[in-house]
């Protein structure tokens, strides 16, 4: 059954043309925060939270995290919101939904911009699923967790993932949000879930959709998606434009907002 688009969770700002935001794993919405104030002078900014984050309840079974049901739901959220057509930026895991939606319903994407995204090769955490006995452990310890240790680890993985981006106030925000019992499977189902080998069919197919303009932001700190992962990525989407910020860690929004939203701008007023 479909994820109910009503379901979706979600924060609208800003004027002009329609832009959808799609966050990474694990995140919610509050993430384009620093982008998302200044794309609204350009856009009417839609940011999400995806199924099983936020403010949007998860998919009633684990298949409902798959890549083409992601993008299905962000696709029934631009319907239920009349969006014919929109811009599309996604990050990290949201990356890959936001590059799945744009092969699947090219019709309707303006234009793509992937924030270190998510590639065809696993990052090395999701390895860790690999291990026998690891999501349910997992799993059992978040959710048996007293708060305090569930905001402690939150914090700690802003660290790993914000570089230079971090604050304290951010990482209070991000523990306030991963504060919840059932975070962990939404976690592992996104992980679990991605089908690699499907997924490299669709950057193929991406690469040969010439008209649909496309931005790639890279991060040469990045501690989530190796750097050498990223650059294999480009060299397969060779036609994107790119942006690489050399010291970034996984989150630019964080670390570069005013550079990122310029470079954004730029490919947004070419942009037909």
């Amino acid at each position: 059954m479909p994820y109910p688009a009503s379901q979706i969770s979600y924060e609208r700002t800003g004027d002009g043309p329609p832009a959808l935001m799609v966050h990474g794993n694990p995140a919610t919405h509050t993430l384009w925060r620093p982008l998302a104030g200044h794309a609204a002078g350009m856009r009417t900014v839609y940011t999400i939270d995806l199924p099983g984050f936020g403010g949007s309840p998860a998919p009633e079974t684990r298949a409902g995290f798959s890549l083409p049901e992601l993008a299905r739901a962000v696709l029934t959220f631009a319907d239920l919101h009349g969006l014919e057509r929109f811009d599309l930026v996604g990050h990290s895991f949201g990356g890959a939904v936001a590059i799945t939606l744009a092969t699947e319903a090219p019709e309707r994407v303006r234009s793509l911009v992937a924030i270190t995204p998510m590639t065809s090769q696993p990052p090395p955490l999701a390895h860790l699923l690999d291990l026998p006995f690891i999501e349910g452990a997992a799993e059992s310890l978040w959710r048996t967790s007293p708060s305090r240790f569930r905001r402690w680890f939150a914090r700690e993985w802003t660290h790993v993932s914000y570089g230079d981006g971090y604050s304290r106030s951010r990482a209070e925000e991000v523990s306030h949000e991963a504060d919840r019992p059932d975070l962990v499977p939404s976690i592992c189902g996104l992980m679990l879930e991605a089908d690699y080998a499907a997924y490299s069919r669709t950057l193929f197919r991406l690469a040969d959709m010439w008209t649909l303009p496309l931005l790639l932001i890279g991060a040469g700190a990045d501690r989530v998606i190796p750097h050498a992962q990223f650059l294999h990525l480009r060299s397969c989407l060779w036609r994107a434009a790119c942006r690489i910020f050399p010291d970034c860690g996984h989150v630019p929004m964080w670390q570069y907002p005013d550079e990122l939203a310029e470079i954004m701008e730029r490919f947004w007023k070419e942009v037909r």
